[in-house]
């Protein structure tokens, strides 16, 4: 192996499921800069599929095990330029990890990925973090 080759992590893909429509992608493994290239082919191909379909793109994102800021940045393309040619692409079965960056990065509403109850702090009165009893 030459020393600029390089191999592909083990276990990634990006396909559509074996009974998927035009309008079903899954990604499995890495999203990050290593697949941006080959992810930004597909993902693009998928998109224009479910175009032609008319039909929303949705993708599945339930084995992606780790994401980075280029992976994040396809995913904002995909939805960027679905919404300026008004296409509707969701992102479904969102894995841990990219549930995680888009949390850090503050992009769930961006992505339209809804907040998990357990991650949104419960409001506390003031006087009740501040262990005082409130005024009767």
């Amino acid at each position: 192996m030459s020393a600029d080759a390089r191999e592909e992590p083990a276990g990634t893909a990006a396909a559509a499921p074996p009974e998927a429509g035009p309008g079903e992608l899954a990604i499995e493994g890495d999203l990050t800069i290593y697949r941006a290239l080959d992810l930004k082919e597909v993902l693009l191909g998928a998109l224009r599929a479910a175009g032609a379909a008319r039909v929303e793109l949705r993708i599945d994102l339930g084995r992606v095990a780790e994401i980075d800021s280029a992976g994040v940045q396809l995913l904002m393309l995909v939805k960027h330029l679905a919404a300026s040619h008004g296409q509707i692409v969701r992102l479904t079965a969102v894995s841990p990890a990219v549930r995680a960056v888009a949390e850090v990065l503050c992009l769930e509403e961006e992505l339209g990925i809804a907040r998990e109850e357990a991650a949104i702090p419960a409001s506390r009165p003031a006087d009740e973090a501040s262990g005082q009893a409130a005024p009767t």
